[in-house]
């Protein structure tokens, strides 16, 4: 029998094992998949032309699964994803929830390829890169919010987006040079189903989402912001 899915894509394996945990209290009635590439999955030898390719794949191994229809959930550049599959799969999303959208111009796609897109943590021999990494770690909120709350230190879980990012130096550039370039704001007007897009106002994405609004007049942005603690 087919089954309603909740379906969370996103890159770093260990928001996989975040959503987990809430998954257990708060869904109950549907089965759980995380969809993830970087982290803990594979390794692309090649450049994908477009996010089409990481979509494809997705949707193939969904038709492996006993369900026809799924409510997603995607992050940042799994957020990108998501919103592809609801454009092009309308039937099969029954609603989407975006965190951290990358809704961008032509300019603004240039100048985050030229910011983000960069392999700043590429091995090298004096193995330099690992510092870089947990460095680059510390700015992106590992620091605190793992297993035990916001403005909670957890060496763990720092450790694990440690060990995700080093072995994702070049998975996350392929899929940066994708979605810095798909024409994401024609993909989110053609979503039908219901959305919730969220974004924390600390998230580098934050200054972004005032496209939402501009592409949906009625659209209501959600934000939150999550630090030390605090909530709003």
């Amino acid at each position: 029998m087919s089954k309603a899915a909740w379906l969370y894509c996103c890159f770093i394996e260990s928001h996989t094992k975040q959503l987990s945990l809430l998954a257990k209290e708060y869904i109950t009635q549907r089965l759980i998949y995380m969809l993830y590439s970087f982290g803990g999955s594979y390794d692309l030898d090649f450049q994908p032309e477009n996010t089409t390719y990481y979509v494809n794949i997705y949707m193939k191994w969904l038709s492996t699964m006993p369900i026809t229809q799924f409510h997603l959930l995607g992050h940042h550049s799994g957020a990108s994803l998501a919103t592809e599959i609801a454009a092009t799969y309308p039937d099969k999303v029954l609603t989407l929830c975006v965190i951290g959208l990358a809704l961008m111009s032509p300019s603004e796609q240039a100048y985050w390829n030229d910011k983000a897109n960069v392999p700043f943590n590429k091995p090298v021999d004096d193995g330099s890169h690992l510092m870089k990494t947990w460095k680059y770690l510390e700015g992106s909120g590992a620091d605190s919010g793992g297993r035990y709350g916001f403005g909670v230190k957890d060496l763990e879980f720092k450790h694990c987006e440690f060990l995700n990012h080093a072995r994702a130096w070049d998975g996350r550039c392929k899929i940066y040079t994708c979605v810095f370039k798909v024409d994401l704001m024609s993909l989110f007007v053609q979503v039908k189903c219901p959305v919730l897009s969220m974004c924390s106002k600390d998230d580098v994405l934050w200054d972004l989402q005032h496209h939402v609004r501009e592409l949906v007049s009625h659209f209501l942005l959600s934000h939150f912001y999550l630090r030390y603690g605090h909530r709003s």
